[in-house]
């Protein structure tokens, strides 16, 4: 999370390595999906790495 604005690369990144950002202000929503999202994605490498 950032209070400030990403630039265009660092949007890309988050996007190539599908890692959740919020951007403040948030609400708490947006925090769980985001957390969500981010158990799901570790549930994945988990499950795939055997």
């Amino acid at each position: 999370m950032n209070g400030t604005a990403l630039d265009e690369e660092e949007v890309l990144l988050c996007q190539r390595y599908d890692i959740p950002f919020l951007q403040k202000p948030f609400v708490a929503e947006e925090l769980l999906g985001a957390l969500e999202a981010i158990m799901l994605n570790s549930e994945s490498i988990r499950t795939a790495a055997g």
